[in-house]
């Protein structure tokens, strides 16, 4: 079986908190931002939601979500 994935790019006004609220099949293997693991994100099987809290900076960032 194959590895589910998505990417986005974030971008923000600098030092302020960002969430993103995913709807999303399953619970995240990884969430990483540039490259780095994520630790501040939650998932609630029973509504199938993540949430993914950072700090927003001025430039493009790549999100990436493993399933």
């Amino acid at each position: 079986h194959g590895t589910h994935s998505l990417s986005l790019t974030v971008e923000g006004v600098v030092n302020t908190p960002a969430v993103l609220l995913l709807r999303v099949p399953a619970a995240p293997h990884s969430v990483t931002l540039v490259g780095l693991p994520l630790t501040t994100f939650r998932y609630s099987a029973e509504d199938r939601l993540l949430w993914i809290r950072f700090t927003n900076e001025a430039a493009p960032r790549e999100l990436a979500i493993e399933f």
